[in-house]
Parts: C-alpha cells; structure tokens; sequence
C-alpha cells in the first residue's frame, strides 16, 4: 500500500527541482531574446511548440515520480538535491520552492485558508490570491492579509491589505490554484467564481 506520507514527499521533491529547471531555462531564454541570437518563430511555431513543451513536461514529471519511487531513483535523487542546495543562488530558489510547498502540503496545517480573486495590479484584472490571516486596522475595520503569487514561480508575489467587500470568493481548492498558476492559465477550470460569496459592506 502506497504511504500517502511518502507519496507527498516525493511530489514534494520533483515539483521543486521541475521549478528550478523551469527558472533556469526561463532566465537562458530572457538572455537569448535580449542578445538577438533566438530564432525568429511563426505564432503557429510558438503554439506548437509550447503545447508540445507542455505535454513532454507532465509525461516526464509521471515518469520521474515512477522513478523517485524505487531506490535508485531515491539515491539519485538526493544527490541532485544535495547538490542544488550547494550552489549559489540557485539553493535560495529551490529551499524557497521546497518550503512552500510543505506549507501547503501539510495535514492540519492551513497555510492558506482560501483562494480569493482581488483586483491587482490595477482595477478590473483580477488576480489570484490566498488569503493568510485577517487584522483588525481600527475598530471601525477589519482587513485580510492576501498573498498574490507569480506565474509560474509561485514562490515570489506581493502581500496586500484589503477589506473583506474588495475581494471575490472563488470555489477553487488551494491545490486547483496551484495548477492554474504553474499552468500559466492552461488548467484554469471553466467556472471559478462561488455565487453568492461576495460580501458587500
């Protein structure tokens, strides 16, 4: 019988390292592009190319789970995360990816008690945010402390302060959010928004 523990854990590891590797071909491209050495695509290219990238991604994090799972793939695998935790900048990015996702994964622990949409960065485009706690501004007003996520790296995001009526409830789990945000969108499910949880002053 499969320990759900030990499951979690190993998620837990190729999530962070598929993350890091994720940043690390994101910065080599950014530094393509700006060089002028990229090749010049079609929008029908980049489509398939990117539809592609994204299917080889799923199939190759199904495949590393398989083989995290036996003990080969566990010696391996700790190398490679013992060795990322040695290297410049790049140990910051994944202790931070790691962290995270522990905090979200742990039973009994609520990291994040709803996923919300709130007006950012400007009015009328609504992101995705996880509401952590609430304060008290006066004794007039209460706010919720929201933490906004970047995509696809989650682990960076802005903290605001707003009051209960500025933000929508959504019927998205914390799990569905995080999909949606290392998807890019791709795995947004059709409807999101929970009728009649909006609470107006």
């Amino acid at each position: 019988m499969v320990n759900p523990a030990r499951l979690r854990n190993f998620f837990c590891r190729k999530i962070s390292l598929w993350l890091c590797w994720r940043h690390a071909c994101s910065r080599y491209q950014k530094s393509v592009t700006f060089y002028g050495v990229a090749l010049p695509k079609s929008s029908l290219d980049e489509f398939i190319i990117t539809f592609f990238g994204l299917i080889l991604t799923f199939i190759a994090l199904y495949f590393i789970g398989i083989f995290a799972a036996n003990f080969v793939g566990k010696a391996i695998i700790s190398y490679f995360e013992n060795l990322l935790t040695k290297t410049p900048i790049i140990r910051n990015i994944y202790s931070s990816v790691k962290q995270i996702i522990h905090a979200v994964s742990l039973p009994g622990k609520q990291a994040f008690k709803r996923v919300v949409l709130v007006d950012f960065p400007k009015e009328g485009a609504k992101s995705i945010g996880f509401v952590t706690s609430d304060t008290q501004y006066n004794k007039e007003q209460k706010y919720i402390s929201i933490f906004i996520p970047t995509t696809p790296n989650p682990t960076t995001g802005f903290l605001i302060f707003v009051t209960e009526d500025t933000v929508t409830d959504t019927t998205l789990t914390v799990e569905e959010a995080f999909k949606t945000l290392f998807s890019g969108g791709v795995l947004t499910p059709r409807d999101i928004t929970a009728p009649c949880k909006t609470t107006h002053s």
